[in-house]
């Protein structure tokens, strides 16, 4: 059974004051630091493939 979550990959809510994301699985990093940029805030995890990276597979992979 293969199970592809990359088509989830809208960033539901950000909210700067608490510092959080909701996200769904197929978001890529580079997506997340994006959206966080106006807020001076970044993703941390900042690997140099960030732009293929997902949170689903960050997660997958810690």
């Amino acid at each position: 059974l293969v199970l592809s979550l990359a088509k989830f990959k809208r960033i539901l809510s950000l909210d700067p004051y608490s510092r959080t994301a909701v996200v769904q699985p197929g978001v890529r990093n580079l997506a997340i630091s994006d959206a966080a940029a106006p807020h001076n805030l970044y993703y941390a995890p900042d690997p140099s493939s960030q732009i293929a990276c997902s949170i689903g597979g960050n997660v997958a992979e810690n």
